[in-house]
């Protein structure tokens, strides 16, 4: 009913992408953005696999992949599509921490 509310309300994935990256640093463990995301996924229970190569690593890179998604059943309802949004938003937050860090891809599946 939320996620229905909020695209109600009128938010589109603009606003809500944008409201998930402020509120990002009052989730984070720690100022390193890399480590902030590795984090709140886990706490949220993505269960996040870091696949970086090892060229990829050396460049300062980080990839994960997303073992679980916790939020399938209301990502699957009408209007569900907000809550990958807000978890993009979170995360481009997170790594923008980082003061070289930002997010260049992001797959929804």
């Amino acid at each position: 009913m939320l996620v229905e509310l909020v695209r109600e309300m009128g938010a589109d994935e603009a606003r809500v992408e944008e409201f998930a990256r402020r509120q990002a640093a009052r989730l984070a463990t720690t100022g390193d953005g890399r480590a902030a995301l590795l984090n709140l996924l886990t706490t949220l229970g993505f269960s996040p696999r870091e696949t970086t190569g090892v060229k990829a690593s050396r460049e300062g890179r980080l990839e994960v992949v997303l073992g679980h998604c916790p939020f399938a059943a209301t990502v699957k309802a009408q209007g569900g599509e907000l809550v990958c949004v807000l978890h993009r938003g979170l995360s481009r937050g997170l790594v923008e921490m980082s003061a070289t860090g930002r997010l260049t891809d992001f797959e929804i599946h």
